[in-house]
């Protein structure tokens, strides 16, 4: 994923900033919506797929 925003680092203001144009913000924060995920489950999910655990494994039929 490409990111849209970068953290503040001029120490006077928090947060993030971006030079992307408000409607491409808009529907990326659209798509994210869509998901109804919350940050903290996409990085649970981002954790379990990267996970070494043998406890799940993938099925192929072929």
């Amino acid at each position: 994923m490409d990111r849209l925003t970068a953290p503040r680092c001029s120490g006077i203001k928090s947060g993030y900033w971006s030079t992307a144009k408000k409607d491409e913000l808009v529907q990326r924060l659209g798509q994210y919506e869509d998901t109804g995920l919350t940050p903290e489950e996409i990085k649970a999910l981002e954790d379990f797929k990267n996970s070494k655990d043998d406890r799940c494994q993938t099925f192929s039929p072929d």
